[in-house]
């Protein structure tokens, strides 16, 4: 009956302030609770300079002492970094705590209500704007004009929305709520409240297995497919593409392959996770080739691939090529499917089977692949832009985006997973020139890239003292597409998982996307 503010939760420790979302629609439901203080503000991180003058934060012992009692790095659980600089997560608690709540019935009409829930302010006070999106770009925006609301009052208000012309598109309305004026501590036009709405679905494209033209050869261990402008190679002794070549030369560096663990946030370690989910990193480490086969020239029949002779021919029908892998430490198998058309477009297929719901829950679900250090420039149509995670992306809009890869890479203090983006619907990797490639699905994925490899970040079955100078910079770029990767959680970070709607059943699973040349 009394009311009740939390000290402290939404342990901020790391990539944390997970659910957030979730937990205040909680406390706006009920009177009686009031909100609470997140533990805390700042990374309490000390600025110093290692051996080779190379600055970074120090903690748990860097500068002396660490042979006495030290929390490692619990002193570095803020919102923001010890220069005051923002934690991806701090977009997120600014959107949920945002004083006005817009929503609607039918965004399409463009009729949206808006709730204040200041205690003294009306919203005559501030500017309000919205913009449509048609595939992530602006093609209409206007003002809202009068918006009258006193305090804890809602009312309705109509935006004329133009027609939305291309039924094949997908569009989003998003609507601003920004200052007027400037104040003591807040400039003029600043953003202190948005929200997006969706209105019509994502349509995806589709791959069409149209074949003519292409030509298959194996020579040694290495399966070519050549068509029109590419040449795509396998590896018959691992099943793995080895190489894609559009003109540019061979891109690839190390073809996909299936992917369970991500590194350790401070949330997961809290709970053990290197322990507790372990098997789902051999996983990861030990997938056994059982069986490779081609489709043959008629495509009516199944062929082994090691049968295949040096003798080019024609494929009349469609190819594919079939990897199946034996996971021991999950008695489980995975099976990848490549599927390529005239266009040089291949068709990525991954089926997880036999998988048995004793197991622990999986940290994620996906393909890694590294690509040439040449591709480095990155567009995405999904959330963005700054790094998100499925319980932690209210605050990134839907829309395009562009980045160079070490822009992906955000720099936690003690080195964990990081850099995710989730909702993706297209996704490309260019050179200086506009060449590269494309990944589209079927599906919304998540995807992250980096200049370094996912091991890097992963300091092992316990914490080792880790700096940010410790991680390399590579000459490489490393992608993770992934049908899915569980949330980082953050209701704290001493035995807390992620909230179960955010996690991974262990289930058979399957995922596909297509990866398109641009020239």
């Amino acid at each position: 009956k009394r009311p009740l503010i939390q000290c402290e939760y939404a342990h901020a420790m790391g990539n944390s302030v997970g659910n957030l979302q979730d937990y205040w629609d909680v406390i706006e439901k009920y009177d009686v609770l009031q909100g609470g203080f997140i533990w805390d503000w700042v990374d309490q991180g000390l600025k110093a300079s290692n051996e080779n003058g190379e600055a970074f934060y120090a903690f748990g012992g860097d500068l002396g002492g660490a042979e006495l009692q030290n929390d490692n790095n619990f002193c570095l659980n803020g919102l923001v970094d010890p220069d005051r600089s923002a934690h991806p997560a701090l977009y997120e608690v600014k959107k949920v705590y945002q004083y006005v709540k817009f929503t609607s019935e039918d965004p399409k009409s463009g009729k949206i209500s808006l709730k204040n829930m200041y205690d003294f302010t009306n919203l005559s006070e501030y500017n309000f704007s919205w913009r449509l999106l048609e595939n992530g770009v602006e093609v209409g925006k206007g003002k809202i004009a009068d918006v009258d609301i006193a305090p804890n009052q809602t009312k309705e208000v109509q935006i004329e929305l133009p027609e939305l012309a291309n039924a094949t598109s997908e569009y989003h309305l998003n609507v601003y709520m920004t200052t007027k004026h400037e104040s003591a501590l807040i400039p003029e036009h600043y953003l202190l409240a948005y929200e997006q709405f969706q209105l019509t679905d994502f349509k995806p494209s589709v791959f069409k297995e149209n074949i003519d033209g292409l030509k298959l050869t194996k020579k040694e261990d290495i399966i070519t497919v050549t068509g029109d402008g590419f040449k795509i190679g396998f590896n018959s002794k691992d099943g793995t593409l080895s190489s894609i070549d559009y003109g540019q030369g061979n891109l690839l560096q190390k073809g996909p392959a299936v992917n369970f663990w991500r590194a350790p946030n401070d949330n997961d370690y809290g709970y053990n996770m290197p322990k507790l989910l372990k098997p789902w990193k051999d996983a990861t480490d030990t997938q056994n080739l059982l069986r490779l086969e081609v489709n043959s020239n008629e495509g009516k029949k199944i062929i082994d691939a090691v049968k295949l002779t040096a003798n080019p021919f024609k494929i009349r029908n469609d190819f594919k090529l079939n990897a199946t892998y034996g996971l021991p430490s999950v008695n489980g198998e995975v099976k990848v499917t490549y599927t390529i058309n005239a266009k040089g477009e291949i068709l990525v297929s991954t089926q997880l089977t036999g998988i048995k719901g004793d197991l622990p829950i999986l940290p994620r679900f996906g393909n890694n692949l590294i690509i040439d250090n040449n591709y480095d420039q990155v567009a995405w149509y999904g959330r963005g832009k700054h790094e998100n995670y499925q319980d932690r992306n209210t605050s990134a809009l839907v829309g395009v985006y562009d980045a160079k890869v070490s822009e992906l890479y955000y720099e936690y203090i003690r080195p964990q997973e990081n850099g995710n983006r989730t909702d993706i619907r297209t996704l490309s990797f260019e050179n200086k020139d506009g060449k590269g490639i494309k990944i589209t699905a079927p599906n919304l994925f998540s995807f992250s890239a980096h200049h370094q490899l996912n091991s890097d970040f992963d300091e092992g079955m316990e914490k080792r003292q880790q700096h940010t100078f410790d991680i390399p910079t590579r000459d490489l770029i490393n992608i993770n597409i992934d049908h899915s990767q569980m949330g980082v959680g953050g209701d704290n970070s001493w035995g807390n998982l992620p909230l179960e709607a955010y996690q991974i059943k262990p289930e058979n699973l399957s995922f596909d996307y297509v990866i398109s040349p641009i020239r």
